[in-house]
């Protein structure tokens, strides 16, 4: 037996939840040097890029992986090339929550840099999903206690609804 889902009309999409100032990292930084920038920052991890196209997101763990490397053998630490994660999975403005979601959940990942023409525009964090998606169920839990007691939930009403 399978099940149809019917998304709402008003699903939100990237561009509404989307951070549009992102922090990034060249490719060419020192490791030792990212890992200061995110210390500082507080951030666990940020988009790689070069010339405003995204080419890797680098993970607290993959520099401490790497300066782990480092300090137990006499290899240079390295760059931000070295240890970031690369291709990566990216989302367009108009990308629905329910793409986002799926997207992070098959490719195990906690940010989702948003691209338009090639270059990065923003980024969604796993957080910010969160946020988006208990707000669309309290709506939609909002509608559904509206409807006076013992009114019966109507299929083609809500097919009407979410064509709007």
């Amino acid at each position: 037996m399978t099940s149809h889902i019917t998304r709402p009309a008003d699903v939100t999409v990237a561009s509404e939840i989307m951070t549009r100032s992102v922090t990034s990292l060249p490719p060419d930084m020192g490791l030792d040097d990212a890992w200061k920038k995110l210390s500082k920052l507080k951030f666990s991890g940020v988009p790689v890029v070069d010339d405003g196209t995204v080419v890797g997101i680098l993970s607290e763990s993959d520099v401490v992986r790497a300066l782990a490397s480092a300090a137990f053998s006499d290899h240079p630490v390295g760059r931000v090339r070295d240890a970031m994660h690369s291709p990566v999975a990216t989302a367009t403005p108009s990308t629905d929550v329910f793409a986002m979601v799926d997207m992070m959940r098959r490719d195990n990942i906690r940010r989702l840099p948003i691209c338009e023409d090639g270059k990065l525009v923003g980024i969604l964090t796993i957080k910010d999903l969160d946020r988006a998606l208990l707000k669309m169920i309290e709506k939609r839990n909002a509608e559904v206690h509206s409807k006076p007691a013992g009114a019966a939930w109507d299929p083609e009403e809500s097919r009407k609804r979410d064509k709007k």
